[in-house]
């Protein structure tokens, strides 16, 4: 068993967070700043929320997620029953 640990979800779902700021710091081989990372891609995603905050702002939002439509359609698809 493993003890616990950050993890990348995947391609792309890591978020900088140098000096305790969310969006801050090495990206790709570049460095930036959250601000800088707000106005190159803006969007709507969680890191987009949180850019420029500390660790607490990410904590509450992922307290408050709810599952998306997405999700709750492939909940109910039909599953394989093969097996």
């Amino acid at each position: 068993m493993e003890n616990a640990q950050w993890r990348g979800l995947g391609e792309g779902s890591e978020v900088p967070f140098d000096g305790g700021i969310l969006g801050e710091g090495e990206l790709e081989g570049r460095t930036i700043t959250a601000a800088r990372a707000l106005t190159a891609e803006p969007g709507d995603g969680l890191e987009d929320q949180v850019a420029g905050h500390g660790s607490d702002s990410l904590v509450q939002a992922l307290k408050e997620a709810t599952p998306q439509a997405l999700a709750k359609t492939l909940q109910t698809q039909p599953q394989d029953t093969c097996g």
